[in-house]
C-alpha cells in the first residue's frame, strides 16, 4: 500500500489513495458475499444504531 501511496494521481488511471483502496476491497467482498451467501441479491439495510460494535460478549 505504502508504494501505491507513492504513485502520481496522474500516472494512475484511478485516484490513488488508502481510502479508496480499502473502499474498491470491502464493496469486492460484499459483492461477493452477496452472491455466495444472500442468492445475488443485496444484504438488508441496517441502521446504524443497530449495529453492535465494541468487545464480543463471553457468556
Amino acid at each position: 500500500m505504502v508504494a501505491l501511496q507513492k504513485l502520481d494521481d496522474d500516472d494512475a488511471e484511478v485516484p490513488v489513495s488508502l481510502s479508496s483502496y480499502v473502499e474498491s476491497a470491502i464493496l469486492a467482498a460484499l459483492d461477493r458475499d452477496e452472491r455466495e451467501h444472500n442468492g445475488g441479491l443485496p444484504f438488508k439495510q441496517r441502521r446504524q444504531t443497530k449495529l453492535k460494535s465494541g468487545p464480543p460478549v463471553q457468556g
